[in-house]
């Protein structure tokens, strides 16, 4: 199970308010689709939130090709600034922005399509590192349960909090 899916430069989330009595897919078609999941609480999850706000920077930029690189870099800003105040004290959510702002920062100097590119490819990579960080989190700590062990998780957790099987919970899936 996935939680978001980013297919054909879509952005896609399971809303989560729906949840369990249905399974409902949204697209985030802007940059406000993005904040208002974020802020109402349909994508929620700390890792997840992280790799949703740098495909929502990408979305705030997708469609724009009439600007200047000086003027898509003042609209990055702005995309980003909008999207912190969705979830002020979502740290994964800053990570992420400031990490996409890094990739868009290095490829200053060159032409505003390279530009998106550079914000697509590092969400896509903070979206690999999050499938893979679970990964490793459930191969380490498989090896602290023991027989009969009684285990407890808080707040959301597995798929619908990261984008891979979660972190607790893929401890216990593994």
């Amino acid at each position: 199970m996935q939680a978001i899916k980013f297919k054909n430069n879509r952005l896609f989330y399971l809303d989560q308010t729906t949840l369990p009595s249905k399974e409902i897919w949204r697209e985030a078609k802007t940059v406000a689709d993005v904040f208002l999941a974020i802020k109402e609480l349909r994508v929620r999850g700390a890792p997840l939130l992280g790799v949703f706000s740098a495909y929502g920077v990408y979305i705030g930029l997708r469609d724009v090709t009439h600007l200047t690189p000086n003027k898509l870099f003042k609209k990055l800003h702005r995309v980003i600034i909008y999207l912190r105040t969705a979830r002020p004290t979502a740290v994964n959510l800053f990570w992420a922005l400031e990490s996409v702002e890094r990739a868009a920062l290095d490829a200053s100097g060159k032409a505003v399509s390279q530009i998106k590119k550079a914000v697509l490819a590092r969400a896509r990579r903070i979206h690999r590192e999050d499938i893979k960080l679970c990964e490793n989190i459930a191969a380490y700590g498989v090896r602290l349960i023991r027989d009969n062990d009684s285990i407890l998780t808080h707040c959301n957790t597995g798929f619908l909090a990261t984008s891979g099987e979660g972190t607790a919970l893929g401890i216990i899936y593994k």
